[in-house]
């Protein structure tokens, strides 16, 4: 194992452990390299990854469906990819896609017993999709008038460490227990003319919301469970499955308020000088403060993550009002004036 001039760490199989952030954003950022070896176009066959897997564009029949990107612009999904040389679009595929992907195929009580016991292996996916749709931002533009991309408005240190989880799978290395973050599993309820897959990659909050059926996970990928502990009386309310906007909402509630964390976690790639084993570590504050919120910047959020649903759902002649007061931060679909859960019907 050796150190790079660059901060990279390499192993004795010539295999990049660690990337500096110097090395990530010239090769995997602005180059074109695997973004999980490494490796160069020229030096090894291509295939590149769909950001969302082929088993899931599949069952969910999306392949000519079209995803919402970040400047409400669309794109289809089976060209929704992003460079991976060959054995690594292997490797993703024997660790996450084959095993999550016949979870799915199974009944619910197996399903359920899958995801009880294999809660990293389904954040670390997560994650990896997480990743993917930066990487494949930083080519598309925000405003086709001008030349600024998706990418342009993304912090470094973030999207370098979800790099160094997504390629566990392929340096191996151990991740601490306080680096796992905010994880949530819901029972989800299928809407008519609604597709019963959902989809929502918020970057400011780092939160990824994944609906699959009759199942919804929600994480936050950079926030020690800071996020999910400070919701506990809200989750604990939740007594029936959520509709796709209830679901919409309680992601945004969880990016926002990760977003106002006034401490965050440190996330460091150590090596240990006894072992000279490396780790994947988090400093975690000891007493976490949360911001007071601003109730118009979390209406906005709010709407412009329900809005494609929303239009399609809501027929009603109230319909400007009830924009109008969501947009202000005066409108819940999970709760009421009461602070009563509302349940679905």
């Amino acid at each position: 194992m050796y150190l790079t001039k660059d901060g990279s760490i390499v192993s004795d199989k010539d295999e990049i452990l660690f990337f500096s952030i110097e090395n990530f954003i010239e090769n995997i950022w602005l180059g074109n390299d695997c973004f999980i070896c490494g490796a160069k176009e020229w030096s090894k066959e291509f295939n590149d990854e769909h950001i969302l897997p082929k088993w899931l564009l599949k069952k969910y029949n999306l392949f000519h469906s079209n995803i919402t990107l970040p400047n409400l612009k669309t794109y289809r999904y089976d060209q929704y990819k992003i460079p991976c040389c060959v054995d690594c679009n292997k490797l993703l595929k024997t660790t996450y896609e084959d095993p999550i992907s016949y979870a799915f195929s199974k009944d619910k009580k197996h399903l359920k017993e899958f995801i009880k016991t294999n809660v990293k292996l389904i954040f670390n996916w997560l994650i990896l999709i997480h990743l993917k749709t930066f990487l494949w931002d930083k080519k598309f533009k925000y405003d086709f008038k001008k030349d600024q991309k998706i990418g342009d408005y993304y912090d470094w240190e973030i999207l370098h460490h979800l790099h160094c989880i997504a390629r566990t799978c392929y340096t191996n290395i151990p991740i601490d227990s306080n680096v796992f973050w905010s994880f949530l599993i819901l029972p989800a309820l299928q809407w008519k003319d609604i597709s019963n897959f959902d989809f929502l990659n918020i970057y400011l909050g780092c939160t990824v919301l994944i609906r699959l059926g009759d199942i919804a996970i929600i994480i936050v990928g950079n926030d020690s469970s800071i996020t999910l502990n400070s919701h506990l009386d809200l989750i604990k309310k939740i007594s029936s499955p959520l509709n796709p906007v209830q679901l919409r909402e309680l992601a945004t509630r969880f990016a926002y308020t990760n977003i106002m964390l006034k401490e965050r976690p440190n996330y460091y790639t150590h090596k240990n000088a006894f072992s000279n084993q490396m780790e994947i570590k988090a400093k975690v504050p000891e007493y976490y403060e949360i911001e007071e919120g601003d109730p118009l910047i979390f209406g906005k959020m709010f709407y412009h993550y329900i809005q494609d649903i929303f239009k399609e759902t809501r027929k009603t002649k109230k319909i400007s009002e009830i924009i109008s007061h969501i947009k202000k931060g005066k409108y819940s679909y999970l709760i009421n004036e009461k602070r009563e859960f509302i349940k679905n019907k």
